[in-house]
């Protein structure tokens, strides 16, 4: 069950960063451009949100039945453990909630150009998070 789980995981990672990505570069263009708020980047801002909402459920799940993840004091000294038990948790933590706070603010806002805007600049933060999340890691980033 642990295989399967870390396998999904680690697969669907390539499909939430190429959606965070594609997300990030449309909103940009599209703030740039002072675009209309479209149902297309309706749909991609909530698919990007589903995609990394899944990402973490099964990250969570992984999370439990992992073998790393060890909640004993001695964990902290050992980094590979501590890593997994606190920090890789904590910061996709952080980063799923600043995408889901993105989804609900851009749902409530009017001007359409402050829609991308937003979009833009947290899913940089965001893509920025989770990258430097995998780098903590030591196993690189892809």
């Amino acid at each position: 069950m642990y295989n399967i789980f870390l396998q999904s995981h680690s697969g669907f990672r390539y499909l939430v960063i190429l959606f965070l990505f594609f997300s990030l570069i449309w909103s940009f263009v599209s703030w740039l451009r002072a675009s209309k708020f479209s149902k297309f980047d309706n749909i991609m801002n909530l698919i990007t949100t589903i995609t990394f909402h899944l990402q973490f459920l099964a990250g969570l799940i992984l999370y439990f039945i992992s073998p790393f993840v060890i909640f004993q004091k001695e964990a902290l000294s050992n980094k590979i453990i501590s890593y997994w038990t606190i920090w890789h948790v904590l910061i996709m933590l952080i980063a799923v909630v600043l995408i889901t706070i993105t989804r609900i603010m851009v749902k409530r806002l009017k001007d359409d150009t402050e829609k991308h805007k937003r979009i833009a600049i947290h899913y940089l933060l965001v893509i920025i998070i989770v990258f430097s999340a995998l780098l903590m890691s030591g196993r690189g980033i892809m």
